[in-house]
């Protein structure tokens, strides 16, 4: 099997469990073409959501892929008797219909949800909370229909649970930061300071609105089809769990392959043409430690994140980085090496504040007290550990790692031997 076959049965497989289904064709039609009608609206979401496909391989395709849906359809009809629905959402889209669809379940998570966030700028903590408010309070200070009228305004469509909880969860942030005022002068997220609590309010909530959406895009796309089952026609989801093993380890793998193969220009301009901001956005909400240790759990080096980004881009400025990997042959092919690339200037940075790292010997560096000497081996190393041994994932590329091309195989082969089993026995 090729590795661009390789690709394309992943994507076949992937369609599989992230269509969202459709509602039926009307009453009139047999029941045999309301089936027909499913496979093909399915087969066409799916084709749709692959993205980029070559032309001449789209007939193909698209027979792969019905083929899987019409051997799905077989299965379902068995304990359907007509082709599975959804609730059509446009009917959702008042005040009222989202609150009676959505409000008990949406009272009763954030009742036993906690949080813990703490965002931090080199060793300082901007912004922390680990208190949950008291829903009453959130209501009287964002009430809910002035909250959801305002989405619906700016033609935001809420879908699901997940996303009801998600618009709505943002007001407990908003009075979390609200109680910081030091918050809104700090320049987090991206947003300018300011002294006005009213001013960053309608830049967080701008910024906030548009992240929600890309998560919820990201997530919809990966949303598994036995769900709805289980859930709207209460299929016998415990009969099938292998099956559901299978299906839902798709979404894992779907985050380390695409088909869209990269077009940007290696050149610097190109690149952060095409990278920086999103580089910035996830930069700006990255917070977190990292620690290298020894056996015997002594720490050698660690440092926390994100360092400040001004700071990072004097010490290394962008340009000069990347044109030096570009001098070394070195191609970025999408966000995530772009992202992987750069991010090992905030090491460096940290790590020449630590000089004991260098004389350690840890990273299999030969210890040095001279700082050029250490960071001209860290980067050689760096490289050929990206580079050459693929640590960082190679979307698209014909190159598949060995592990994720057997991962691929091994799931399409318990899907087919699963299809193959009776339903009953599963």
């Amino acid at each position: 099997m090729t590795a661009k076959h390789i690709v394309q049965t992943f994507t076949v497989l992937l369609a599989l469990g992230m269509v969202a289904f459709f509602v039926a064709p009307a009453a009139a039609q047999t029941a045999a073409d309301a089936w027909e009608t499913w496979i093909d609206e399915q087969t066409d979401a799916a084709l749709k959501s692959a993205g980029e496909i070559d032309e001449t391989q789209r007939a193909e395709m698209r027979a792969s892929i019905r083929s899987k849906f019409s051997t799905l359809a077989a299965e379902l009809k068995k304990e359907l008797a007509s082709p599975p629905q959804t609730q059509d959402y446009a009917i959702l889209q008042t005040v009222k219909e989202l609150r009676d669809a959505y409000d008990e379940d949406y009272d009763r998570k954030h009742e036993d949800t906690s949080v813990r966030v703490s965002y931090t700028t080199g060793d300082t903590e901007i912004f922390a909370y680990d208190e949950s408010i008291p829903l009453a309070e959130v209501d009287a200070k964002y009430p809910r229909d002035t909250w959801l009228q305002m989405l619906l305004d700016r033609g935001i469509a809420i879908k699901n649970a997940d996303a009801y909880w998600e618009y709505l969860f943002l007001r407990d942030t908003l009075v979390h930061i609200e109680r910081q005022p030091h918050v809104w002068t700090s320049g987090l997220f991206g947003i300018s300071a300011t002294e006005d609590w009213e001013t960053y309010k309608t830049a967080y909530i701008e910024r906030e609105l548009n992240q929600i959406q890309k998560r919820l895009e990201e997530k919809g796309k990966r949303v598994i089809i036995f769900n709805d089952l289980s859930e709207k026609h209460h299929f016998p989801l415990e009969k099938h769990k292998d099956l559901e093993k299978i299906l839902g380890d798709l979404p894992n793998l779907s985050t380390r392959f695409s088909v869209n193969v990269s077009k940007v220009p290696q050149t610097v301009k190109a690149l952060r043409d095409a990278y920086d901001k999103k580089y910035n956005e996830r930069y700006a909400t990255t917070s977190g430690s990292f620690s290298w240790n020894r056996d015997d759990g002594s720490t050698v080096f660690a440092y926390k994140v994100p360092l400040p980004m001004s700071e990072v881009d004097k010490k290394y400025p962008r340009d000069e980085w990347l044109q030096m990997l570009l001098d070394k042959s070195i191609s970025i092919d999408n966000f995530e090496e772009y992202w992987a690339y750069l991010s090992k200037r905030d090491t460096l940075v940290a790590l020449e504040k630590q000089p004991d790292a260098w004389t350690s010997g840890f990273f299999g560096i030969p210890p040095t007290e001279d700082w050029e000497t250490y960071k001209a081996a860290y980067l050689k190393q760096m490289i050929e550990k990206l580079h050459h041994n693929k640590e960082i994932v190679y979307f698209g590329k014909a190159d598949v790692p060995e592990a994720i091309r057997k991962k691929v195989e091994d799931v399409e082969k318990q899907f087919k031997r699963h299809l193959q089993r009776p339903l009953l026995d599963r």
